[in-house]
């Protein structure tokens, strides 16, 4: 056995001898290097479960050797089990790398940025430890899914060679802060970190720590400026938290969209099972929502503006509404927002201008010159082909566009101010009011008032909620009315309901008032009836 071993001492290949119990009984110089650069404690660190399961399989049925091949970091391997001639309870493994097939397994797993594993890699990671917890129970994995909010703004200003040494920066740092961390680049800018640990008494909050502690300070990009990139980070604990590699990616990525909304420099969210039922809703609102658009079943309410100054009502917002036949009423809040991010309000966005423009012509015969105004999304303003469609809509109805007010919300107002100008322009040549919706909430800006072609602001509901209760909110309102007439734009008070707030928005002049005090939305019959009774309010 000396000569066998000082015969393996001068090999390349990796060599050890080990016991049933998986001891490492003896290894050569080439792996007792290898096991030092590579912080490896016992065989099960280096060797996956179900190859060791397949060689002592073969063992058992009378076979002195297994062979295969496998990876280990980035590494590819052929490797050979055998039984040692000296004692039938010692194995021997012996490992030989080889340069070509170490370039093709780079050129399939590895990252060529980070030069961490990529998506394929982590499948089969997922894959592989799902393998291993079947066989051992107390098994269990972390994985974290980290995106970075400011990404595209970094690549934009400072070049994407800065992004992907950040990149690089971030990857390398996951790797080796812990001895066992496995690190994936996903996406263009989403990292993967996997770690597996057995014991029950392991600190998952000490360890998710470390990980916030590398992005919570900024990134040194050259002597004059430091980028402080905005985290979020989705924790799954496996497998409790999902029993399929399949399962794991999606409970991941929503845990991680849970994290977006926490708004925290380093946001974290562990996974809970609501995430998965609410997603399954919004799967089936999804799918439900086609059906409706096709079928029918999405329709339009109606809620009055009131003339403050005439007490009269003055004209209606259209908003739409959802009834599906097995679910029942839909709430807007929950399908609306499906409906941007699945790219189905463009479609949905034509129906209601059509079915606003037909209903206008409608009341227009009957001698009720009304204005009736819809809500435009800025993923409706986005579509390149909107403004064609639009027009179209426009001459097919023949409607009276001084009689059609589009309010669009001020998130509008993060995109070009110069393409959103231009656009406004063209709507507006064609005869059509607009209005900005939501008006103080986010992207508030005078310049913007200024510059953009609107005829209308409309008050947020929430300041008119507590405008007579809290001097703040009083406040705001008083200055909105006043910068409206000093601009000369008309303006709208949302979701008033009560005498007071009436009382108050009466005596600041505000030209038009909305909410449930006086009406609620009503569907196009009940709204037809109270079109032939007194269109005055008190």
């Amino acid at each position: 056995m000396q000569i066998y071993k000082k015969a393996f001492n001068l090999s390349s290949d990796l060599v050890l001898f080990f016991d049933k119990t998986l001891s490492i009984l003896w290894m050569n110089k080439a792996f007792k290097a290898f096991k030092k650069e590579h912080d490896i404690d016992e065989l099960a660190d280096f060797v996956p479960y179900n190859l060791l399961r397949n060689a002592f399989d073969a063992f058992l049925n009378s076979h002195d050797t297994y062979e295969c091949e496998f990876s280990f970091r980035h590494l590819y391997f052929d490797v050979k089990f055998s039984t040692t001639e000296m004692d039938d309870d010692q194995f021997m493994l012996v490992c030989h790398s080889t340069q070509h097939k170490k370039t093709i397994y780079e050129l399939t797993y590895v990252d060529p940025i980070t030069k961490v594993g990529n998506r394929t890699f982590a499948l089969k990671e997922l894959d592989e430890f799902y393998e291993q917890s079947a066989l051992n129970p107390d098994l269990k994995m972390l994985m974290l899914c980290i995106g970075f909010r400011n990404f595209d703004r970094i690549d934009y200003f400072y070049s994407h060679d800065v992004g992907d040494r950040i990149l690089r920066h971030f990857a390398q740092d996951l790797q080796s802060f812990k001895a066992g961390n496995k690190v994936f680049r996903t996406s263009g800018h989403g990292l993967l970190l996997f770690y597996k640990f057995e014991e029950d008494a392991f600190d998952i909050d000490a360890y998710v720590q470390q990980v916030v502690t590398i992005f919570n300070k900024p990134i040194q990009i050259d002597e004059e400026n430091a980028i402080q990139v905005l985290t979020s980070i989705g924790v799954v604990v496996l497998p409790k938290d999902a029993k399929s590699t399949a399962e794991a990616l999606i409970n991941v990525n929503l845990t991680n969209d849970q994290s977006k909304k926490l708004y925290e420099k380093v946001a974290v969210q562990f996974y809970q099972e609501s995430f998965s039922n609410k997603n399954l809703t919004n799967l089936t609102i999804e799918r439900r929502l086609e059906d409706a658009i096709n079928n029918n079943h999405l329709e339009l309410f109606y809620q009055p503006k009131i003339n403050l100054a005439k007490k009269q009502i003055d004209g209606f917002e259209a908003l739409l509404r959802w009834h599906d036949p097995d679910l029942g009423w839909i709430s807007p809040d929950d399908f609306i927002s499906i409906a941007e991010d699945t790219g189905q309000i463009v479609q949905i966005g034509l129906w209601v201008l059509k079915q606003v423009c037909l209903q206008s012509n409608k009341w227009q015969s009957q001698g009720f010159n009304f204005k009736l105004s819809l809500n435009v999304s800025i993923r409706q303003l986005q579509d390149p082909n909107f403004f064609r469609l639009f027009t179209n809509i426009v001459e097919e109805t023949g409607v009276d566009t001084s009689l059609i007010e589009l309010e669009v919300t001020e998130s509008i107002l993060s995109e070009s101010l110069e393409e959103i100008t231009e656009l406004f322009t063209q709507i507006k040549r064609l005869g059509f009011s607009i209005s900005l919706d939501d008006f103080g909430t986010s992207y508030s800006s005078l310049s913007y008032l200024r510059d953009l072609p609107i005829d209308i602001l409309k008050i947020d509901k929430s300041f008119i909620k507590h405008t007579c209760d809290n001097a703040k909110d009083m406040a705001i309102t008083k200055t909105i009315v006043t910068l409206s007439k000093d601009l000369q734009l008309q303006v709208v008070a949302e979701g008033v309901e009560t005498k007071e707030q009436v009382s108050l928005l009466e005596s600041l002049s505000c030209d038009f008032i909305q909410g449930f005090y006086y009406y609620k939305p009503l569907d196009a019959k009940k709204l037809e009836s109270l079109l032939t009774q007194s269109l005055t309010v008190k």
